[in-house]
């Protein structure tokens, strides 16, 4: 699994000026930040990118810590959005180097996954460092996404509440999202590759997966995932 999340850092890295145009901002999610959450709020979000969700953020909250894995896609959110309210610091999810209870809420938005950022790890984490009832509002894959690939990546919502409720979190809302994106050629299918899943799945079996979608003409991607609401502790 290390070498796993090591790969998928250095994909990250290699492709960050990719992503940050693929960074694309889930507009019900801040919207359901923005009901809970007001103008004095400290927010942490969590495999941050290119920073583009913390910067839509930053005009309704007070202060954001906006953290990735990966160098690169840190160092771009820095050069993009020199926001004087977000901070950029490097670090891994998994190993949170914050004092305890001083987050209002934790945020992600599809950076949580089995390979490279498991949610049972990032609820752990967000425990410790939220405030007394703070908040976690998450989009994470769900387990229908990577299924066709052979892949079980995602989470589904049976799972999702035994884990919350397992570190003691109170679930608020959970909901599976369809989002299938339709392909029209094999190149719609190839950002694979700058993912988690072309560090997992490796070269010779990327290549087969393109040449089984040439064969059925079929290049669409499922990306469904699941959002989450929930607050610390129990009600």
């Amino acid at each position: 699994m290390r070498n796993i999340k090591r790969k998928i850092r250095e994909i990250y890295d290699r492709n960050s000026s990719i992503w940050a145009e693929f960074n694309e901002i889930d507009d019900d999610l801040t919207r359901e930040i923005k009901l809970y959450l007001g103008k004095d709020s400290f927010i942490l979000d969590v495999g941050c990118g290119g920073g583009r969700l913390s910067v839509a953020l930053s005009r309704y909250v007070g202060r954001i810590v906006a953290i990735d894995f990966s160098n690169e896609m840190i160092s771009l959110a820095k050069k993009m959005y020199p926001i004087l309210n977000v901070e950029y610091p490097i670090m891994d999810a998994e190993k949170m180097k914050f004092k305890a209870g001083q987050f209002d809420a934790v945020v992600s938005n599809m950076a949580i996954n089995r390979a490279s950022c498991r949610l049972d790890r990032v609820l752990e984490q967000s425990y410790l460092v939220l405030r007394s009832r703070g908040y976690v509002f998450l989009n994470v894959l769900s387990s229908k996404s990577s299924q066709k690939l052979g892949l079980d990546l995602g989470y589904n919502a049976g799972e999702i509440r035994r884990l919350l409720e397992d570190v003691d979190f109170t679930p608020l809302s959970i909901r599976e999202h369809a989002n299938i994106t339709l392909g029209k050629s094999l190149d719609n299918l190839k950002f694979i590759e700058r993912t988690e899943i072309g560090a997992i799945l490796g070269e010779r079996r990327i290549v087969r997966i393109y040449a089984e979608a040439e064969r059925r003409k079929n290049y669409d991607f499922d990306e469904t995932y699941v959002s989450i609401i929930a607050k610390k502790g129990r009600k």
